[in-house]
């Protein structure tokens, strides 16, 4: 009736198969960035005339709501499906529950700054959210 019970071996800390899994993880983000950013970089070097630049501007110019679409967008799915991602990348890393739980109560801190990052650091978003909390000055 009264089994004694097994000690558990689970001490929350991460596996070593976890941790080279987090560093591939972290590495691979990384490296796709870097590889991203470079490739922006070459062609915007390779579009520097001032013809070519008239152009991309009126280009953006004209793509605006698109791109400003897209950023909702992008917004929306990561905001919206936080709790998918997170749930993801726990079974991935093979998470403890409670680091699960911890993730996923995170989701409107992670939110919040989202919304912070968009309205700080666009070209005039300083001043934008300037004005809009102070309007007379």
């Amino acid at each position: 009736m009264n089994q004694p019970t097994k000690p558990s071996t689970n001490t929350g800390l991460p596996s070593p198969e976890t941790l080279k899994r987090s560093r591939w993880l972290f590495w691979g983000g990384m490296a796709v960035f870097a590889l991203a950013t470079a490739l922006i970089s070459l062609w915007v070097l390779s579009h520097d005339t001032l013809a070519e630049v008239k152009t991309l501007l009126g280009q953006l110019a004209a793509a605006k709501p698109w791109l400003l679409l897209w950023r909702l967008g992008l917004m929306a799915i990561l905001i919206g499906g936080y709790p998918v991602w997170v749930n993801g990348v726990a079974d991935f890393l093979h998470f403890h529950p409670l680091q699960r739980q911890s993730a996923l109560n995170q989701r409107w801190r992670v939110a919040i700054l989202i919304l912070l990052v968009e309205l700080l650091f666009p070209q005039r978003g300083g001043a934008v959210l300037w004005h809009w909390l102070v309007p007379g000055l």
